[in-house]
């Protein structure tokens, strides 16, 4: 399940490098790392006037891209099968996207809490 996985924001991927595209994200072990350095996270990232990161829709919907993306190969590979077809694994992509979306949507205010007393304690 979803549950056994972490999420950590990293900055850069171990595969990066300056002569290659820097990549989105990473699935090391159960950790599913999300690159900062990324220009598509960097566009979705702002802070707070208190320079606390900001957590809002747009960072959510991106983050849970990422997630379901990794989580659905995860979840096909252990079952040891692939989506029939495309149709299949868009539906499958899309509901998994859905759900993970609304978990960060419902968490959206206890982590920008945590970000504010960070950017407060630095």
């Amino acid at each position: 399940s979803l549950e056994s996985f972490m999420v950590r924001l990293v900055d850069g991927l171990p595969e990066d490098h300056e002569e290659t595209t820097i990549g989105r994200s990473a699935l090391v072990g159960n950790t599913i790392m999300v690159n900062t350095r990324h220009a598509d996270f960097q566009d979705r990232y702002k802070k707070t006037r208190s320079g606390a990161p900001k957590i809002d829709e747009r960072l959510c919907s991106y983050l849970a891209n990422i997630v379901s993306a990794h989580y659905r190969d995860i979840m096909d590979d252990m079952k040891g099968s692939a989506p029939v077809g495309r149709l299949e694994a868009f539906e499958n992509m899309i509901g998994t996207y859905c759900r993970y979306e609304e978990r960060l949507r419902k968490a959206m205010p206890t982590l920008s809490k945590m970000s504010e007393e960070r950017a407060a304690s630095n």
